[in-house]
């Protein structure tokens, strides 16, 4: 059974635009756009920390 307050907060993520930041460091501008897949099993934190859990070796 899925908590409804997650179900509540995924349903928003996915209506989100694109998220987009724009940063200059020196002479470079970066800019990085990220969008949110409809079909994720896991939430933007639980990806991030499966993440560096597996750089990591552990």
């Amino acid at each position: 059974m899925e908590n409804s307050k997650t179900g509540t907060c995924m349903t928003r993520i996915k209506e989100l635009p694109p998220l987009t930041l724009k940063r200059q460091i020196g002479g470079t501008t970066y800019i990085v756009s990220s969008r949110f897949s409809e079909q994720a099993k896991e939430d933007m934190v639980a990806k991030v920390k499966r993440l560096i859990l597996s750089d990591s070796g552990q």
